[in-house]
Order: C-alpha cells, then sequence, then structure tokens
C-alpha cells in the first residue's frame, strides 16, 4: 500500500496499480513525493523504482501545454468574483453583489459536497468579499445620502420669517 503527497497533504492507502495509473496517465507528476513501509523517506515516484517499473509509460503532454490537468473550476466560483469585481468596477454595488454572494456561498458549497476535487476556492473566498464590501458600501451611501437629505430639511429656514408679536387688546374701565 503506497501514500503520496498531493497539495501538501497526505493521501492513501492506495494500492500499486492505482498509485501507478495515476502516474501514468499524468494525474500525479512524477515528482510526487511517495512512501510505503519500508522506505526510509519519503522520495520522488520516478526515483522509486519498484514503482517508476510499473508506471510503464508516462503519457507525456504535448510542448508547452501543462504537465497535468488540474481539478476544474467550479463555474460559480468565477461568477461570484465576476459579479464582486463588477460591483466596483461599473459602480452597480447592490445589484450585482447580492447575486455574486448567492453564487459564492452556493458554489462553496457545492465544491465541499462534491465527490471530486474542484478548483476556484480563492474565487470563492475574493468575490463573497468583494461582494459584501459592495454590499456595506451601498448601504453607506444611502446612510450618507439620507443624513445630508434630513440635515438639509432642518437647516432651511422657515419661509414666513419670525412669528408677529401677539398683541393682547386692553380695556380702560372708567378712567
Amino acid at each position: 500500500m503506497w501514500h503520496f503527497a498531493r497539495g501538501g497533504a497526505q493521501e492513501g492507502p492506495v494500492v500499486e496499480d492505482e498509485l501507478a495509473g495515476m502516474l501514468r496517465r499524468g494525474t500525479l507528476p512524477p515528482s510526487t513525493l511517495v512512501w510505503r513501509e519500508g522506505m526510509g523517506s519519503w522520495q520522488p515516484a520516478s526515483e522509486v523504482p519498484a514503482l517508476w517499473a510499473s508506471v510503464g509509460n508516462v503519457v507525456q503532454p504535448a510542448p508547452g501545454q501543462p504537465a497535468a490537468v488540474g481539478a476544474p473550476t467550479n463555474p460559480l466560483a468565477i461568477t461570484s468574483l465576476v459579479l464582486g469585481i463588477v460591483s466596483f468596477v461599473l459602480t452597480t454595488l447592490i445589484l450585482t453583489a447580492i447575486p455574486g454572494a448567492i453564487c459564492g456561498h452556493i458554489a462553496r458549497r457545492q465544491m465541499r459536497d462534491s465527490p471530486h476535487p474542484q478548483a476556484g476556492s480563492g474565487m470563492v473566498t475574493a468575490g463573497l468579499v468583494l461582494n459584501y464590501l459592495a454590499i456595506a458600501l451601498t448601504f453607506a451611501v444611502i446612510l450618507f445620502i439620507v443624513g445630508i437629505f434630513a440635515w438639509g430639511i432642518n437647516s432651511v429656514p422657515s419661509p414666513t420669517g419670525p412669528p408677529p408679536p401677539v398683541v393682547v387688546p386692553t380695556i380702560l374701565i372708567g378712567a
């Protein structure tokens, strides 16, 4: 049974055929660190003769192409980030920020619950931050406008001026 490192985390145990298949298809690069009981330390897969012999022919990518295809990016993660950016660039603020925040939370749930790994967690985080900032900014602008309006109403002088003095009629009796 083999263990291997991917994304900074240990995975496994897996049988040798499964690990060799991942290396052969390019799911894991030859530099992937592997270990099994009896080995002194973790080593790159390409430097373990017993494992590398079972890998056989490794699929080589076309020149200029990445060695391994990563996990697909969740489309709602991209949507959340784009809507967050649009909220500020086009100053649409809350009109795009609320849908962006919703997309971000749905993407995060889909990524957590998916049986297959999905990329885009950084996009989701950035999208949520931008969208919530846009929502907060919208409310701050609304409060500022309401405050200016309320201050303006209280500071406008009355159009009639001061009230006229009250004249109380006096009646003189028997003088």
